[in-house]
């Protein structure tokens, strides 16, 4: 009868009691680094709830500030676009001259009854004087706006002459205002733009002498700046 040698099955024992005794080992190792990791996540969370947290105050800390800048922006936008009054320029309307607003810009129309002869773009001692007013109440009330000067003919066509189409003439006589308004009154030169719109932008009908009167002016559009 044959009997197996005890040194082998004691060797497998002792192996098999190793591995018994390793095994909670392991295990509890195992359990204790998943619960630090879960706790250093836990905190990470934390840390990054309390950073979008200030994030967010932050945030509405700044819609706060952008909301008061619209409402401030806002107010002052329907403030600038709210219609303005006409000025009261009594001694230029006296003087024959209308005033009026086109939009935000204050309009001194200066008829060519009182400073042109017909078929001239020389200034009439009466276009002067005119001309003086209306430089005087620039100076005085927009110092710093922009001033177009415009010239406008009605559509009667001059004769042969040293203007040649109404628009020429209409750029004449505005360049004699604004040489006069710069030259003699004091009137910033860069502040000044020159056009000639000949019989192109009317203010009425040209079919009878009294429109047509109308329509030969120059105008001083003010432009606020």
């Amino acid at each position: 009868m044959h009997t197996r040698p005890a040194a082998p099955r004691r060797r497998r024992l002792l192996a098999l009691a190793a591995v018994a005794l390793a095994v909670p080992f392991t295990s509890g190792c195992a359990t204790q680094q998943a619960l630090q990791a879960y706790q250093d996540e836990v905190i990470s969370l934390r840390d990054e709830n309390s950073r979008l947290k200030s994030e967010k105050l932050e945030l509405e800390r700044q819609i706060n500030t952008y909301e008061a800048q619209v409402n401030s922006l806002d107010s002052q936008l329907r403030e600038a676009s709210a219609p303005l009054p006409t000025p009261n320029f009594d001694e230029l309307t006296n003087a024959g001259m209308d005033v009026s607003m086109r939009g935000q810009d204050v309009v001194i129309s200066i008829p060519a009854g009182i400073t042109f002869a017909s078929g001239s773009a020389s200034l009439s001692a009466g276009g002067q004087d005119a001309v003086r007013l209306v430089s005087r109440r620039l100076k005085s009330e927009y110092p710093s706006a922009e001033y177009w000067i415009e010239g406008h003919t009605d559509t009667d066509q001059p004769s042969k002459g040293k203007y040649p189409t109404n628009r020429a003439l209409s750029l004449a006589r505005a360049q004699s205002v604004h040489e006069f308004m710069v030259l003699e009154c004091g009137v910033a030169d860069a502040s000044c733009i020159v056009a000639g719109h000949g019989e192109y932008r009317p203010v009425v009908d040209n079919s009878s002498a009294e429109g047509k009167a109308r329509n030969r002016r120059v105008e001083i559009v003010v432009h606020r700046r």
